[in-house]
């Protein structure tokens, strides 16, 4: 028993010398080739015993060549998985910040979207308060209530009663004439459709119709008057330089006019033959007085000769 371990020791130590043998060899033939190419590996390299002992040799050989290449391939398995993972890593920021700044531009279009919204509301709200307030100016009942203290001073008397309104009554000569012909304080105001307030108020009765055209004469109380214009001003109303004519009646089967006063406004039918626009005189300044000049020119009361009534509203004060 012992024999034989002594055998396989030394069989064991004769194979590893001749691995040695070979090794050293194979160097020799590798230092020999890179000295001169035309030598050849049998004048170098021994016999070996059988040939199953040189594949023997080496594949030995070639597992050690081959281990070696595996533990390297081993060594760098961390830094290939590092730089690996540092390039998943890099993609993930770069769709990271793609997906920020399509969050971005997503915010800042919803916030474009809310202003341009927010603008809208703002324009439709805007509109609707000149609506209101355009109805509001358009409304008698709203004019009378703004403006009848100033009205009240003005004629004396505070209390009124409605004779007359062109968009219930009619707007034919024959209309009004039924309506105010008899009465005294009488008070007409025009409203027209760009919101402007104006009239006159004849203190004398006002006659009745006759075939022609006939006026009122020589009312010491009549005035003109603006309560709304386009210069925003005060109300204010004109007295008359010298008494004279003041309102006109007109027949009633008049189909152009339906009244009109001395050197101040002519009042149009709007069904009549002859156009809709009523209009103020242009000599307005030399029967009424005030002292700012601008304000004797007809082109106070709405910037304009011409003019489109809303309604005609003619009061009875008492």
């Amino acid at each position: 028993m012992k024999k034989n371990q002594n055998f396989r020791f030394e069989k064991k130590n004769r194979t590893k010398l001749k691995i040695k043998i070979f090794s050293l060899q194979i160097m020799e033939f590798v230092t020999h080739c890179e000295n001169s190419e035309s030598s050849t590996t049998s004048s170098i390299i021994p016999e070996m015993e059988t040939s199953s002992q040189i594949v023997e040799l080496a594949l030995s050989v070639e597992r050690a060549d081959t281990a070696a290449l595996l533990g390297a391939d081993e060594s760098n398995i961390d830094t290939l998985e590092k730089k690996r993972l540092e390039e998943i890593r890099q993609q993930q920021i770069s769709q990271a910040k793609l997906m920020a700044e399509r969050r971005q531009k997503k915010a800042a279009m919803g916030m474009e979207e809310r202003q341009n919204w927010e603008q809208e509301i703002e324009r439709y709200r805007i509109e609707n308060e000149e609506v209101e307030e355009r109805q509001r100016r358009l409304d008698i009942d709203e004019t009378m209530e703004e403006f009848y203290p100033k009205l009240c001073e003005w004629v004396g008397l505070s209390n009124y009663e409605v004779l007359y309104n062109s968009l219930e009554d009619g707007t034919n000569a024959s209309d009004l004439n039924k309506k105010i012909c008899g009465e005294k304080n009488v008070m007409f105001i025009i409203i027209t459709k760009t919101g402007y307030a104006f009239g006159c108020f004849c203190h004398k009765k006002i006659p009745y119709p006759k075939k022609s055209y006939i006026y009122s004469m020589y009312d010491k109380k009549y005035f003109t008057f603006s309560l709304r214009n386009p210069s925003c001003s005060e109300p204010i109303y004109f007295k008359q330089k010298h008494k004279g004519k003041s309102i006109c009646i007109w027949p009633n089967d008049e189909k152009n006019f339906i009244f009109t006063t001395k050197r101040f406004i002519k009042i149009k039918n709007p069904n009549g033959p002859h156009g809709t626009r009523s209009f103020f005189h242009g000599k307005f300044s030399l029967k009424y007085k005030s002292k700012d000049h601008q304000k004797r020119e007809h082109t106070f009361f709405t910037q304009t000769t011409a003019f489109d009534v809303h309604r005609l509203v003619v009061l009875h004060w008492f």
